[in-house]
């Protein structure tokens, strides 16, 4: 997966023989579920990090080929023409978007990348990867651990394609280092911190004392910049709302009250903030379902403005809009109007901030300045 020393001392390790996979008598209902989707693939070299990134943008639906398989093997081959020696799986997603894809099928794709501590990512970790997995991202983490022959850094990356949060303990990987169609492992949990392993039946690259270190979320949607400075997602099933990135925790939680979502901030006259609001609905509904009239975005001493329209996925469950509120407010409230939070199956929504354009603000500067040179003048001429 991995380039070597170059990047971050780690790499791929490679199979001498394909591994069998565990096997387990009784098939779940997995709480999210992508197995008919992302396709198996074989590794070559030292690939990990480009079969994991194939596998994910061929089931995101990208690629030529008559079906996910055609696609995703295509998609490798221009991977590993482009990075021989292995990539990182956001890196290689990353460019082969801005390569390949056609970017206006949708306002925007989301490749994230999310670096977890060195004791890697925990069990409340796990769980965020699998609503992100349910509602519409494609999953990919990276495995670190020491070899013990040597003690040398060794990572192998591998796409995540079904899991469970509560009652079965088994994830669902795809592995280029792995016969099996559905490479099993069971999860544990060590320590006060409850830091996430996974456990393989059989032989396998990933040993059971490795940590996840990273994890990459691909999704056409919400861009990675919003989703990684402030994310909420809110699941109608769980009626829970989560916060990710950078800025959780920073401001009030966010609440409903009523069929009000409020998203709390704090005022500041130096920023603009970009609000991505994106919609899933049990049912399909399509553009003839209005939501310009049925969503509504306010914030208060601040204006609020639609940019373009909303835009509707290729399913027509889902849709996605992009807010601009100039300057950021204390907080801003999306109300859904009609009944239209019982047809919800999820409502995610990403935030990013950036500073107002230079040219207002020295505009501002040199108001403010005219102002000030006119009351002197006055107070001058007074006195004379």
């Amino acid at each position: 997966m991995f380039k070597s020393s170059i990047w971050r001392g780690f790499w791929c390790v490679l199979a001498s023989a394909c591994f069998v996979g565990a096997t387990y008598a009784e098939d779940v209902s997995y709480f999210a579920d992508k197995r008919s989707l992302v396709p198996n693939l074989t590794q070559t070299g030292p690939t990990c990090g480009l079969v994991s990134a194939a596998g994910m943008l061929a089931g995101a639906g990208w690629g030529q080929g008559a079906n996910a398989q055609e696609r995703a093997q295509n998609i490798q081959k221009q991977l590993v023409g482009r990075y021989p020696a292995g990539e990182f799986p956001s890196v290689a997603m990353n460019w082969w978007l801005q390569t390949y894809s056609c970017t206006g099928q949708s306002p925007y794709y989301s490749v994230t990348e999310i670096l977890y501590p060195l004791a890697g990512a925990t069990k409340v970790e796990y769980e965020h990867l699998l609503d992100e997995l349910k509602r519409c991202q494609f999953v990919g983490v990276d495995w670190y651990w020491n070899d013990p022959k040597d003690g040398t850094r060794k990572g192998h990356a591998m796409a995540l394609v079904a899991g469970n949060k509560c009652y079965d303990s088994n994830s669902v990987w795809r592995d280029g280092n792995t016969a099996a169609a559905d490479d099993v492992a069971s999860n544990s949990y060590a320590g006060t911190d409850e830091n996430w392993r996974v456990t393989f039946a059989g032989p396998h690259t990933v040993p059971s004392d490795a940590v996840a270190r990273y994890a990459e979320l691909l999704c056409p949607g919400k861009p990675s910049w919003a989703v990684q400075q402030y994310d909420v997602q809110w699941n109608a099933a769980t009626d829970k709302l989560t916060e990710t990135g950078l800025k959780k925790d920073v401001y009030a939680d966010p609440k409903w009250e009523g069929n009000k979502l409020i998203i709390g901030n704090a005022r500041d006259e130096s920023i603009t903030k970009q609000l991505f609001l994106e919609l899933k609905f049990n049912e399909a509904q399509g553009p003839s379902l209005d939501l310009g009239s049925l969503i509504s975005v306010a914030a208060p001493d601040s204006s609020v403005a639609l940019r373009g329209q909303w835009y509707w996925y290729d399913d027509n469950k889902s849709a996605l809009a992009k807010f601009v509120l100039s300057p950021q407010p204390a907080s801003e409230t999306i109300t859904f109007g009609d009944d239209l939070k019982s047809k919800l199956a999820s409502v995610n929504l990403a935030t990013y901030c950036v500073p107002l354009p230079i040219a207002f603000v020295q505009g501002a500067v040199v108001l403010l300045s005219v102002v000030a040179i006119t009351l002197l003048r006055r107070r001058f001429a007074a006195r004379r």
